[in-house]
């Protein structure tokens, strides 16, 4: 699986991927921290990891009846 991180509702426009849910969610967390400077903390957050998930079950789902995401 990969989603885009405009898909994220940021301004960036990196790939993320990954063969599992588990490889993407550290993927993702890997390139948040790196490219927009999120901390060990804010990626532990219960709040962000429904937004990652929410986003893989999304890209999973045509684009024409995709459910917008929040910005993060």
């Amino acid at each position: 699986m990969d989603i885009n991180c405009l898909e994220m509702g940021t301004d960036c426009n990196q790939v993320v991927s990954g063969t599992t849910t588990e490889e993407f969610v550290a993927a993702v967390h890997g390139h948040m921290k790196l490219a927009h400077g999120y901390t060990e903390e804010q990626l532990a957050s219960d709040e962000l990891d429904e937004i990652i998930r929410g986003a893989v079950w999304q890209s999973a789902r045509p684009s024409e009846i995709r459910t917008p995401r929040p910005q993060i």
